[in-house]
């Protein structure tokens, strides 16, 4: 199985794995960091791409779902399924600024 996915975000529900690096650049944990004191302030960088409020757009899919689809793949392949490409995604794309409104408004 061929499987293509860009933005991974998130961490198992128990919250045992996840990301954790320094410096952190990643808009999610930046955000979750400042909404738990944690950091201080939120800066946002690139706010000239052309899209609706300037800033980029992505399809983020949860890490849960990415082991998910792994293991389906895996499922498939053991019992003789034929190779095939997939793009894992929500289908959906959000900008830096729409996903930080969210974290403001308590959305999900």
């Amino acid at each position: 199985m061929v499987f293509r996915y860009f933005n991974a975000c998130g961490a198992d529900k128990e919250a045992e794995t996840g990301e954790w690096h320094t410096p952190e650049s990643h808009l999610i944990p930046n955000i979750l960091k400042v909404a738990t004191g944690e950091k201080e302030t939120f800066q946002m960088f690139g706010t000239d791409f052309p899209t609706s409020d300037g800033t980029c757009v992505r399809d983020y899919i949860h890490v849960e779902d990415l082991a998910d689809a792994h293991l389906l793949g895996l499922k498939h392949l053991l019992s003789n399924g034929e190779s095939k490409f997939f793009n894992l995604g929500s289908g959906s794309g959000y900008s830096n600024k729409q996903v930080l409104r969210s974290s403001q408004n308590g959305d999900r």
